[in-house]
């Protein structure tokens, strides 16, 4: 199912993928519970969660996680939840987390790639010989992430970890940032450690003997496929979370550029964006941007320019501008000028805008008349 708004418009806002919560229907469907009600908290419908690369905004989901707390009437339904997690819930990231060979790898694509599942946090790992730990920040510091949010992070990232090392490994120690449950013993059965509340943030501390052990699959042959994948997937999010004067103004460079090159069209724009044709027309729709008018307004600037160096006949005008015919181009130079290129050829020469010795050649070549 492909869907116009796989991505949210992100841009100074946090999203999270819907893959990443499959975990949360599959809880509820064990408990025999209706998901509709839950997933409507995030305006969606149950045809939409097959769209697991889907991105939608993180407070929706943090409401999503609070009605499944609610209808379920288990205060710690995201730890519970959070075990269910595999690693094709992450999509091609998760393919990508089963050819690691051991939990150093993993660390490193966590932090290059985890913005491709949220970015409402990243975690910044410090790794030394004695002591190792990855700190938890939100993406801006006024955002802050709830209990429920929390508790189902981490016991999912601790459930993936152990999945992908085959052994029980648990964290030295995990502070959170907010008071201590009355009920600490799902806590203590999730991560295994020593607990500490009213943290300033979220640290998930461990030995740095953890990041040697060898991982159960390491099928390492797809990484470099995989990998590749996920640079493109990053190369469009990168798109997607421009500004709107950035995102206008990379479009334009690269229209300026295919006008140049001979080759401008809405796919040449895209492959010079390193972004997808799907991709770059979503964007467009959602800044009311029209192709074709940036077109010809770059059109317009560049003909501009030319119509002011003699030594360009009209003839070469039309055809670096992308003509087709010079019927065309007269036709689009008049609506942009309101003459005849040759009429504001001859205006800018005799307000002397351009120098009649600027060129030897011929007033032909200029497209003028001969004397």
């Amino acid at each position: 199912m492909n869907s116009p708004s796989i991505y949210a418009s992100t841009r100074g806002m946090s999203y999270v993928t819907l893959g990443y919560f499959t975990a949360v229907w599959e809880r509820l469907k064990q408990l025999d519970l209706p998901i509709d009600h839950v997933i409507a908290q995030a305006g969606l419908k149950p045809e939409d969660l097959d769209v697991v690369n889907r991105h939608v905004y993180s407070d929706q989901m943090e409401a999503v996680l609070a009605a499944a707390c609610q209808l379920s009437g288990d205060d710690f339904f995201c730890l519970k939840a959070g075990q269910q997690i595999q690693p094709m819930h992450l999509g091609a990231l998760g393919h990508l987390l089963l050819s690691c060979s051991n939990p150093a790898e993993l660390v490193e694509l966590h932090t290059t790639y985890g913005r491709l599942v949220t970015n409402a946090y990243r975690v910044q790992y410090e790794l030394d010989p004695f002591h190792c730990k990855g700190i938890w920040t939100c993406q801006t510091n006024e955002q802050r992430l709830s209990r429920h949010t929390i508790e189902f992070n981490l016991a999912a990232w601790s459930q993936l970890a152990r999945s992908l090392v085959g052994i029980d490994i648990k964290p030295s120690k995990v502070e959170f940032p907010y008071p201590p449950p009355n009920d600490l013993s799902e806590y203590r059965k999730v991560f295994r450690c020593e607990l500490v509340f009213d943290a300033p943030q979220v640290v998930v501390h461990f030995t740095p003997d953890l990041l040697a052990f060898p991982l159960r699959h390491a099928h390492s042959g797809m990484r470099t496929v995989l990998e590749s994948e996920l640079k493109r997937q990053l190369r469009e999010l990168r798109t997607l979370n421009d500004s709107g004067a950035e995102f206008t103004k990379r479009v334009r460079s690269a229209i300026s550029n295919g006008i140049r090159q001979g080759e401008v069209s809405l796919e040449t724009t895209a492959r010079k964006m390193n972004c997808s044709l799907r991709t770059l027309q979503r964007q467009l729709q959602s800044r009311e941007l029209c192709f074709r008018s940036l077109l010809d307004e770059e059109r317009r600037a560049l003909a501009e320019t030319y119509i002011a160096d003699p030594s360009l006949c009209l003839a070469d005008m039309a055809i670096l501008l992308g003509f087709a015919d010079q019927s065309t181009f007269q036709r689009a130079f008049r609506r942009w000028f309101g003459c005849t290129p040759r009429a504001k050829r001859l205006a800018l020469l005799n307000q002397g805008a351009i120098s009649r010795t600027a060129s030897m050649a011929p007033p032909q070549a200029a497209g003028l008349p001969m004397p």
